[in-house]
């Protein structure tokens, strides 16, 4: 297995993970979250502002995982709801903006290659490209989604920094 930083040539690819995957996590009463997908372009503009990670086996991209600037994401309104909550909170003493933290997420990895340890490497090639930049990654899950929360925690190291809600569903907001 090949942990690498994305090229052009793997944005279809990663494009249509995206479309076919967005709600693998979700079941049960999560059922009725919505997840963000990104278009090609969405994935190109990520590429070339800030990184997108894949684990490939054999030239097929088994997982990936996407940070980058929040000046990308605030396009969505769910980002920008995340940036006015920054203003408003800290983490181990430091006061997180726009400056020093970059969005982080989401991450997918094919569930038959799930439990192999792939979730860590990718969060550790990505903080490692990020810090370059960003002191600290920030990324929120649904209160609904165990899996993912129990991943970030456990296995990416994060730490809750903040709940919050957004159209009718709790978040937990994680920093690195």
């Amino acid at each position: 297995m090949l942990i690498r930083q994305a090229t052009l040539q793997d944005i279809p690819k990663i494009a249509q993970l995206e479309r076919q995957h967005l709600s693998d996590e979700l079941d049960g009463d999560s059922a009725t979250m919505t997840g963000q997908s990104y278009s090609a372009n969405d994935l190109n503009k990520i590429l070339n502002t800030g990184w997108i990670v894949v684990a490939e086996i054999d030239t097929r991209i088994i997982g990936y995982v996407i940070a980058g600037s929040w000046h990308f994401f605030t396009q969505f309104s769910i980002y920008k709801h995340i940036v006015k909550q920054l203003s408003n909170t800290g983490f181990n003493g430091v006061n997180l903006n726009e400056s020093n933290s970059c969005q982080y997420g989401p991450i997918w990895i094919a569930s038959i290659h799930r439990g192999q340890g792939i979730f860590e490497k990718l969060v550790d090639k990505v903080r490692q490209l990020s810090r370059k930049k960003y002191s600290h990654m920030v990324t929120f899950i649904a209160e609904a989604n165990q899996h993912s929360y129990f991943a970030h925690t456990k296995k990416g190291q994060m730490q809750i920094i903040d709940f919050f809600d957004f159209d009718n569903q709790g978040y937990y907001l994680l920093c690195d």
